[in-house]
């Protein structure tokens, strides 16, 4: 039977301390192999002692029992005892490899835990971090809504193609008398509405130098007219709020105050 180390392969070429591989006998051969020495020692002992001038009992015993040890030895040492001995080393060879490699595996267990837990501690911080930027941003936001809210002359943010509003606040009330609901519903015609007629003209055309990449800011008087039909002199200013991932015009801020 081969001795296989713990991997699984043999002994021999596992450890490469040995160029072929042991085979150890069975507990069944050695008992054999004993019995046969003691056996094949004893024929000889007789044979040679009965070669010899008889012995008293007592030397005869003596010289057979010194004899057969003699003979019984090398066999018993070649079969049984170096196989017993090798078979020892390489167990203990093989154990001291696999409590090697217990130790080298619980080390690295042991620095994979602490890079993780290195790790969990760092995503934890930035999820903090995170939770943090966002809990700023958004008193920012709350903030610039607030002033843009309250600001005294009407913002309003229109797309620059379909002028459809994204975005008005509450001083289109005081302004035109509108409400910023009703001017962001998407079938109401802002524009049409609220530029009069004589100053429409201009006013598309102070859009489009926008659009087109002429400025970014333009600025006139044009006549805004309320809910109530009434026109009143404003001073409005358009400008670029937003762009495209071509840098072209997306999104204009259009501001008004009275004149």
């Amino acid at each position: 039977m081969k001795q296989k180390s713990p991997g699984g392969s043999d002994t021999g070429q596992s450890a490469g301390n040995r160029s072929v591989s042991l085979v150890y006998p069975t507990p069944f051969l050695l008992f054999l192999f004993t019995a046969f020495a003691i056996f094949s020692g004893e024929v000889v002992v007789m044979l040679i002692l009965a070669m010899i001038q008889p012995l008293e009992i007592a030397p005869e015993a003596l010289v057979d029992g010194i004899m057969l040890t003699v003979l019984v030895t090398p066999f018993l040492y070649l079969f049984l005892f170096r196989p017993m001995v090798l078979h020892i080393e390489e167990r203990k060879a093989a154990e001291e490899a696999l409590k090697t490699l217990n130790e080298d595996l619980e080390e690295r267990v042991a620095e994979r835990a602490a890079d993780l837990g290195k790790a969990n501690q760092q995503l934890l911080e930035e999820i903090e971090d995170r939770k943090n930027a966002e809990l700023s941003l958004q008193k920012s936001n709350d903030f610039i809504r607030r002033v843009v809210e309250s600001a005294p002359c009407m913002l309003m943010i229109f797309d620059a193609n379909s002028a459809q509003c994204s975005f008005v606040n509450n001083s289109i009330t005081d302004l035109l008398g509108y409400d910023p609901e009703e001017v962001q519903s998407a079938d109401f015609d802002f524009f049409g509405k609220v530029i009069s007629s004589e100053g429409r003209t201009e006013f598309f055309e102070l859009k489009n130098k926008i659009v087109v990449g002429e400025t970014d800011v333009v600025k006139s008087s044009l006549n805004l007219v309320n809910n109530k039909g009434e026109a009143q002199l404003c001073h409005i200013k358009l400008e670029v709020f937003s762009r495209t991932s071509t840098n072209e015009p997306k999104e204009l801020l259009l501001s008004a105050i009275r004149g």
